[in-house]
């Protein structure tokens, strides 16, 4: 089943062709949490997750036609 995910912040990098929209194929049994271990993300690098506009866990599986937006933590510095 189709999963649109979204990536905000500085973590697109670190996913499939460094995009920060894509689309995954959910098996209806993987969390969000084993999916970003599966892509070598680390789980750190995103504050929060939001599906279909609620805030959910990383223990979260993904349902067909969600859209899931995953948040990285701010980060810069002082200048």
């Amino acid at each position: 089943m189709a999963v649109k995910v979204i990536v905000h912040g500085h973590s697109a990098e670190f996913f499939p062709e460094k995009k920060d929209t894509f689309f995954f194929e959910a098996d209806g049994q993987t969390s969000i949490g084993k999916f970003l271990d599966d892509l070598g993300v680390k789980r750190e690098l995103i504050m929060n997750v939001l599906v279909n506009g609620k805030r959910r866990g990383k223990e979260y599986v993904p349902q067909e036609g969600d859209e899931i937006i995953l948040v990285s933590p701010l980060a810069g510095g002082c200048r």
